[in-house]
């Protein structure tokens, strides 16, 4: 644990690892930056050094099993499994199992893009942790080198992400067409930012129906009482939010502006609005995109001949961006974690900045209450549109 930096537990880590080790299902509603990679990774990889400490590895009963296709040494069979959406999300969740694992005899594989398979499947043989995203994982899967009839503990990293990307149909598959255990026979947690429909509807084949939740709902708070940074809002309807965004970044000159959409349609057609209103705009709309790819789209803001940066609430985790002048959420953020990720990316470094947020119709309601109690807080401006939600 030390070695892993979790000496000091965040709120969230000490609600949500004592649920998985004692055997419940649970899905965390988090921000990464509130702990959920240990959130996944305790409960995956505790089990495997009791195994490993009881000795039970050599009876075939605890950390390393055994099962038909295990017996082929070309294949991988683990009882640890989880899964990332991204190479990026996959290889910060590596980084600290690699750090948990330290001095210890389990074996663990990283399945990822950016490696050459037949490299992975070297590394493979023997692990009984694996971690993957869902495109390599399928490649695994046609070449014949995963059985998962062993696997008795199932993380899902970002899984709202992942469905976003289109990943369910993967999911679905390595849970019900591989040989995987029941709900029932294993031990499933996951992790996400937001608790969408399409996410609860997948959540009710995977994992058990007294599915613990576990939310974050105080750490956003502290980020958000910032005094260096003045915080807006303003309504605009959904056919009129490219206007209010153009006059926005048009009353913000000689400053860079970053832009967070939810979604690659909304961050896109952003973008393309301002070139076309002749406002020099980089995009990073996030999905799949190699790493060249991405800092030749980010090198232009980061050097000052664009000024300004559209990117998905996806895209935005990874990046390491100097302090903005300005902020503006083109979408509503979908929780306040979201809220206040997009915040700390202006004021740093005894810098003043703006975070102005875009309110539409659609916004919801109980984030949105929220949000105005933060600007309550910070003694911001509040409209009178505004004041009624924070009424007792």
């Amino acid at each position: 644990m030390a070695q892993a930096g979790l000496c000091d537990p965040t709120p969230l880590q000490r609600s949500a690892i004592p649920v998985s080790l004692a055997g419940r299902d649970s899905v965390v509603v988090a921000a990464v930056e509130a702990g959920q990679p240990a959130c996944l990774l305790l409960p995956l990889i505790n089990p495997l050094l009791s195994a490993e400490t009881r000795g039970a590895g050599k009876s075939g009963k605890g950390g390393h099993s055994f099962s038909k296709a295990s017996a082929n040494a070309k294949v991988c069979a683990p009882t640890s499994l989880l899964l990332a959406p991204t190479r990026l999300a996959l290889s910060r969740i590596a980084t600290l199992a690699k750090a948990l694992l330290h001095n210890s005899p389990i074996r663990m594989a990283v399945a990822c893009g950016g490696v050459p398979i037949e490299e992975t499947m070297k590394t493979m043989t023997g692990a009984t942790l694996l971690l993957a995203t869902p495109s390599r994982m399928l490649d695994l899967l046609e070449k014949g080198c995963l059985d998962f009839s062993l696997v008795r503990r199932l993380a899902l990293a970002d899984a709202d992400e992942m469905l976003e990307m289109g990943f369910e149909p993967a999911v679905l598959r390595v849970v019900l067409e591989e040989g995987m255990c029941a709900p029932q026979e294993r031990s499933t947690v996951v992790s996400c930012a937001s608790l969408t429909p399409s996410l609860s509807a997948l959540l009710s084949s995977v994992a058990r129906q007294d599915l613990v939740r576990i939310e974050d709902n105080l750490e956003w708070r502290p980020a958000c009482l910032r005094g260096l940074v003045s915080q807006h809002v303003c309504f605009a309807e959904e056919q009129t939010k490219q206007s209010m965004l153009a006059s926005l970044i048009a009353a913000t000159p000689k400053t860079p502006v970053l832009v967070v959409a939810n979604s690659r349609r909304s961050c896109e057609a952003a973008a393309f609005f301002l070139r076309e209103e002749g406002v020099p705009a980089g995009v990073i709309s996030g999905e799949r995109l190699k790493p060249k790819e991405r800092d030749a789209a980010l090198q232009p803001f980061l050097n000052g001949s664009v000024p300004v940066l559209v990117v998905t609430e996806g895209a935005l985790k990874p990046l390491e961006l100097p302090a903005v002048g300005h902020v503006i959420s083109y979408d509503f953020p979908e929780t306040m974690q979201e809220y206040a990720s997009r915040l700390s990316r202006t004021g740093r470094s005894g810098r003043s900045g703006k975070m102005t947020t875009i309110v539409s119709d659609t916004a919801d309601k109980n984030v949105l209450r929220q949000l105005a109690q933060v600007l309550q807080a910070t003694f911001s401006e509040i409209p009178r549109w505004l004041e009624g939600l924070l009424l007792p």
